[in-house]
């Protein structure tokens, strides 16, 4: 999808609200993940394995629609990789460019971008994919996951997008957080006209990268984090409305050093938020996190930074039962020379230890 530099990984600067723990003499290796066609990791979640006990990764590859891939958690590695099939009962297509999944009780939520197509080779030079305009919550049916997709259509997306239909229909939070909403709004409208007509301009338009469900059970809410666009700098969160359309109704916003969202998730008591920038750049990845609590319609969250110094286009996070987390790393399909697991440029991966995250 993209071209990649050789992915260089810093030391793990840690914030003061985790200066208890002293950094690593050595910089962390990554280790290689699976092999093709899981090349470029964008979004995972920890469950129960399908076959034997245990703890697995889900991990979602962003060219691949019609499944995840099941890696099994050993300590710190992780091994094995099969399919697992994603197949909406309604006997559509999967979600392509799928960027965000989150536990919701037993099932799982998996959102695609919504973003335009950033390689296209010719004007526009990033289009709408209505096959990205998709999202559902599904449950393991079997070695599948089996659910309803929610798909929004070209034109109805086009017609949201518009300042006016967008205050009114796609977000549409309580009082307090109106005038954010509206000002939310025109800088979307802003956003996608502009990247009618330039690659650089991409980044402006919306581009979901990462869904947490806040709560107990199949009850949890379930958040959208935006890496594009940014309202006054600061990155942006959409909770889903209830019901069977594209909606939200709050809004939140967290300042992230003038980051968008790579991924949410939540554990223990906090909303971890890894960020990195809009665009893409050869630029750290940041760890933060909120309080569960303070993650409500109308807030201007104040994020801790936890680790500042993460692998460039770290893309995903996910906690397992002991509090450590597994980071991975974006790849490359389409280019470069190869590496021996058959993907151009591998996506990679670092065990965050709980220590790590206090």
């Amino acid at each position: 999808m993209r071209w990649r530099l050789a992915l260089l990984v810093g030391p793990l600067l840690l914030s003061a609200c985790a200066a208890r723990v002293a950094p690593p003499a050595e910089p962390p290796a990554t280790d290689v993940l699976g092999a093709a066609p899981v090349c470029e990791a964008s979004g995972a979640v920890v469950v129960a394995c399908e076959r034997g006990a245990g703890q697995c990764l889900l991990v979602a590859d962003n060219e691949r629609r019609g499944a995840l891939f099941e890696f099994e958690i050993a300590g710190r590695q992780l091994r094995g990789q099969r399919p697992v099939p994603l197949r909406d009962a309604g006997g559509a297509t999967g979600i392509k460019d799928a960027e965000g999944l989150a536990g919701v009780g037993a099932r799982v939520f998996v959102v695609g971008s919504h973003s335009r197509r950033s390689w296209d080779k010719r004007a526009p030079r990033c289009t709408l994919d209505a096959d990205r305009l998709a999202f559902g919550l599904f449950a393991r049916d079997g070695d599948a996951l089996v659910g309803r997709v929610t798909r929004t259509a070209l034109a109805e997306w086009q017609r949201l997008l518009a300042p006016a239909a967008c205050s009114r229909e796609l977000i549409v939070p309580g009082a307090a957080a109106q005038p954010s909403a509206a000002r939310l709004c025109a800088e979307i409208a802003a956003g996608q006209a502009a990247a009618e007509h330039t690659r650089e301009d991409c980044a402006r338009g919306i581009n979901v990268e990462g869904v947490a469900a806040i709560g107990a059970g199949d009850a949890a809410r379930v958040w959208f984090g935006l890496r594009g666009p940014r309202l006054d700098g600061r990155a942006v969160l959409l909770r889903l409305a209830p019901g069977d359309a594209l909606r939200f109704d709050a809004v939140a916003t967290v300042d992230l050093g003038g980051d968008g969202v790579r991924d949410l998730a939540v554990a223990g008591d906090w909303l971890w938020i890894l960020s990195g920038p809009s665009a893409d750049l050869m630029q750290n990845g940041v760890l933060w996190r909120v309080p569960l609590g303070a993650v409500q319609d109308g807030a201007a969250l104040r994020a801790a930074r936890v680790i500042a110094a993460l692998p460039p286009f770290s893309e995903a996070i996910a906690f397992d039962a002991s509090g450590g987390a597994f980071l991975l790393v974006d790849g490359d399909e389409e280019n470069g020379p190869g590496a021996p697991n058959g993907c151009p440029t591998p996506s990679r991966y670092l065990y965050l230890d709980a220590a790590l995250l206090r």
